[in-house]
C-alpha cells in the first residue's frame, strides 16, 4: 500500500493525442480514462499530460525502467519493440524524457485536462 509520503513508483508522461485517438467506443475510452484519473487519485501513478502538438517529431513510445538497480529501456514502433541497454541509447531517451517533462502540464492540470477531454468526448 502506497502513502501519502511516498511517490509512485510509475511515471507517465502521455501525450494528449493519446487521450483522443479512439480505441474502441466511447464508452471504453470513457472507462480507460476513469481508470486513469482514478489510479492518479489513489496516488498509484503520477501522470503528466503533454498538450497536443507541444513536441512534434518524437518517434514513438518508449519506456525506462530500473530494473536490478540498472536503468533499461524499451521502445516501440509499429513493427516491433526494442530493448536498450546501451548507455549512449538510454542518454538519448532521458534527454527527450527530460523535454517531455518540459512541456507536459503539472500533475494536477494534466488530471484536469484528462477530465476535460473525458467529458468533451468520451462521456457516455
Amino acid at each position: 500500500m502506497l502513502t501519502k509520503e511516498q511517490p509512485p513508483a510509475v511515471r507517465f508522461v502521455i501525450d494528449e493525442y493519446a487521450l483522443r485517438y479512439p480505441v474502441g467506443e466511447a464508452s471504453v475510452m470513457d472507462a480507460q480514462l476513469e481508470h486513469l484519473v482514478q489510479v492518479v487519485s489513489d496516488g498509484l501513478a503520477h501522470v503528466q499530460v503533454v498538450p497536443a502538438g507541444a513536441l512534434p517529431g518524437i518517434g514513438g513510445a518508449f519506456v525506462l525502467a530500473t530494473v536490478d538497480g540498472r536503468t533499461v529501456g524499451y521502445e516501440e514502433s509499429t513493427s516491433h519493440g526494442t530493448v536498450l541497454t546501451e548507455e549512449r541509447d538510454l542518454h538519448r531517451l532521458e534527454v527527450i524524457y527530460d523535454h517531455l517533462l518540459g512541456e507536459a502540464d503539472s500533475p494536477a492540470r494534466s488530471l484536469e485536462r484528462i477530465q476535460r477531454v473525458r467529458n468533451e468526448l468520451w462521456k457516455t
